[in-house]
This record gives C-alpha cells, sequence and structure tokens, in this order.
C-alpha cells in the first residue's frame, strides 16, 4: 500500500515541485506556484463542498425544528431529519466529505518535503546511505574511537584481576594508560558529538534528509566529498526563502516560529470571513466555537511538528482561499436562491391545483348529491276539482 501511495500521489507531487524549482530556483517560490497550482487542481472539489456546505446551512432552521419537536427521540430524529435531507436532495455529509479531499494532497507534500533527497531529488537509496554516512562520520569516528576505549580498559582491569603479585604494577599502569585514554576519548566524543548537534538531532528526530540536502546546497567542500565517493550530478536546492531556512521545523526560540502564527491566523480569518460570507448567522454557542478554533489550532499545531515549507503552503492556500470563499459563496447563494425561488413557485401552484382540483370535487359532489335527490323526490297528487256549467246551459237543460 505505502509503494501504491509513493507512486500515485506523493512521485508526481514531488515530480512537480522538483520541475518549479528546476524553474524558478527559489524553493519558497516553488511552493508558493505549487499551492497555487493545487488550489486550481483543488476547484472543482470546492465547488461541490462549497455547495454542499450552503446546502447543510440552509436547512438548519428545519433542522432545530425537529430537533425541538423530537429532542428527546434521538432514533426518530436521526430518521426525520435523513427524510428531510433526502426530500431536499441534500447529502447529510456531501459538505465534509469534499472538504477532507485536499488533506490526502498535504500529507503527500509533507512527504515530499520531509525526505528531498528520495523524492525531489530523486537519489538512489544507495547513494543516500553515503551521504548519510559521510554527514555522521565525525560523530562515528569518535564513537568507534570511545567504544575501542572503554574495550581497552575492560582488557587492562581483566589482566590486572588475573595478574600475579609481581606484575600488577605493569598492570596497573597499564590500567590508568587505558583510563586516561578512554576519559579523552569520551571528551572527544562529548565535543564531537556537540559540534555536529544538528546532525545528531536530525538523525534522532528522522529529518536527517532534509540537513543532508541543505549541506550538499551551502558546504562546497562537502558536496565535493560526497562526488569523490561515487555520487554525481546532485541537484542542489536552497531552502532559503526571505531569510528563512524552510527545510527547518520551527520552534519558538527562532524567528521561524512567524511561519505557524501567520498559518493560524490566516486560518482563522478564512474560517471568520466565510461565515461573513454566507450572510447568515451562526448557530452559536459550543459548536460555533469549536469550529473557529479547530481550524487554526492544527495549523498552529502542525506548524511546530514539519517543516516550515509545509507552513508556507499552508498560508497560502489560507490567503487564496479567502477570495475564493468569496466568490463561491457569492455564486452559489445566488443559484441557491434562483433553486428556491423556482420551488416556492412550483410549490405555490401545486398547491393552486390542488386547491382548484379540491373546488371542483366539491361542485361535482354537491352537484351529484343534487341529481340524487332530485331522483328520489315524491311525487305530489292534486285533486281534481268539478268543472261548473255554465249557468245558460244549466237553464236550457231544465226547459
Amino acid at each position: 500500500m505505502g509503494q501504491i501511495w509513493n507512486y500515485i500521489i506523493v512521485q508526481p507531487i514531488a515530480f512537480l515541485l522538483r520541475g518549479l524549482y528546476t524553474l524558478v530556483h527559489n524553493y519558497g517560490v516553488a511552493i508558493l506556484l505549487f499551492a497555487l497550482a493545487a488550489k486550481l487542481v483543488l476547484l472543482f472539489f470546492s465547488f461541490k463542498g462549497k455547495r454542499g456546505m450552503l446546502q447543510q446551512q440552509r436547512l438548519q432552521p428545519k433542522v432545530a425544528e425537529l430537533q425541538k419537536k423530537y429532542g428527546k427521540d434521538k432514533q426518530k430524529m436521526q430518521q426525520e431529519q435523513a427524510a428531510l435531507y433526502q426530500k431536499e436532495g441534500v447529502s447529510m455529509f456531501g459538505g465534509c466529505i469534499w472538504a477532507l479531499i485536499p488533506f490526502p494532497l498535504i500529507i503527500a507534500l509533507y512527504g515530499a518535503v520531509r525526505q528531498p533527497l528520495t523524492y525531489i531529488m530523486q537519489i538512489p537509496a544507495e547513494h543516500i546511505t553515503v551521504i548519510q554516512e559521510e554527514l555522521l562520520s565525525p560523530v562515528t569516528a569518535a564513537s568507534k574511537d570511545l567504544e575501542e576505549a572503554n574495550a581497552l580498559v575492560t582488557l587492562a582491569q581483566s589482566n590486572l584481576d588475573a595478574a600475579e603479585e609481581n606484575a600488577k604494577a605493569a598492570a596497573q599502569t597499564e590500567l590508568d594508560q587505558a583510563t586516561e585514554r578512554r576519559d579523552a576519548a569520551q571528551t572527544n566524543f562529548n565535543t564531537v558529538s556537540a559540534s555536529n548537534k544538528t546532525v545528531v538531532d536530525a538523525t534522532k528526530n528522522g529529518t536527517l534528509e532534509l540537513f543532508a540536502a541543505e549541506k550538499l546546497a551551502a558546504d562546497e567542500a562537502f558536496y565535493r566529498r560526497i562526488e569523490e565517493k561515487g555520487v554525481q550530478g546532485l541537484q542542489k536546492i536552497n531552502f532559503n526563502f526571505l531569510g528563512l531556512n524552510l527545510a527547518a521545523i520551527p520552534t519558538f526560540a527562532s524567528v521561524l516560529l512567524l511561519i505557524p502564527l501567520l498559518s493560524a491566523l490566516t486560518s482563522f480569518l478564512s474560517v471568520w470571513l466565510t461565515q461573513k460570507f454566507s450572510g447568515r448567522p451562526s448557530a452559536g454557542g459550543s459548536s460555533t466555537a469549536m469550529m473557529y478554533l479547530l481550524g487554526p489550532g492544527i495549523s498552529l499545531w502542525l506548524g511546530f511538528s514539519w517543516p516550515a515549507a509545509i507552513g508556507l503552503y499552508w498560508i497560502v492556500q489560507n490567503v487564496l482561499g479567502i477570495p475564493q470563499e468569496y466568490y463561491l459563496t457569492k455564486y452559489f447563494n445566488k443559484k441557491l436562491d434562483a433553486e428556491e425561488a423556482r420551488k416556492a413557485e412550483l410549490e405555490e401552484r401545486r398547491k393552486a391545483a390542488e386547491a382548484a382540483q379540491k373546488e371542483e370535487d366539491r361542485q361535482r359532489r354537491a352537484e351529484r348529491i343534487a341529481a340524487q335527490n332530485q331522483k328520489h323526490k315524491p311525487k305530489r297528487y292534486k285533486l281534481k276539482t268539478p268543472v261548473e256549467k255554465p249557468e245558460d246551459e244549466t237553464a236550457e237543460g231544465n226547459e
């Protein structure tokens, strides 16, 4: 899995970073250009994530109503919330998933930046071993000399313990000489270790390749010694940018602390301005506070844990992200407003159609009932009254 990750993610990133450095011959500018290229590549995912995030934000009032209604019934609340998101055509995790896409990129960049000999300079592993051995050669030689001196002391002590009475004086002299040599070797080892403390620390914390790449670029004599050992055609990389060593890990005792601080500050501004751009009030409470503090906190922590080049990359990403968030928010708010207006119009038409249908059904029922009543209405018979004859006809008949 590690090999696949290196070939698919880390190697292409290292290739691009190496190409940018070859083009501009400035490590800091190469990081800036890489951050810009990464922002453009990730723009598609930013589109997806921003739309999903704004859609979720617009549903928050309805979600709050569900929480008030089903607050005590968690299972029912989850079911109703899922039904709401499905009805509105919104993914519950859409915004979060797209927002996580950049993290593999920065992790791969970290791997490339932390191991410049392997990834950026493309030096074979056996040649890297030669470079590391040459860097540690003073400490290794002093350590070997100290081990030999300790072995001599142990041997002399054994000889003294086993010596005859008449040979103890000579054995003691041998032990004293061995002890004196061991003390001198210990003093030399301490001195060499102190003078090469940076190399020793880099070996302990896994940043020896960073130190080696910087050493190759700054120390011509060291570079020549490496060439004499068969390592040829190395690309020198100067990690300095505006007086800052981007290969070093920032500490509170160095000027590099500005990079983690700026990274945290720009991260906070990005989150705060994104909230302002949305034009909708935040929900408030602990969740809002967590949103404002989580990103800057991670930026600050990683800024003091990773090489300064990563912090610079993060700063550029945050700065470029502010106008991107503004325009994406403006674009999608306008688009979502139009979609909501369209939905509202369709809903009004549906309600009007339902009302008209109900009225038509009511009239039909009324007509049907009236027709039925007319059909079953009882007939009324009128009594015939006798027809009175005229007086003249009556008289004639009597005659």
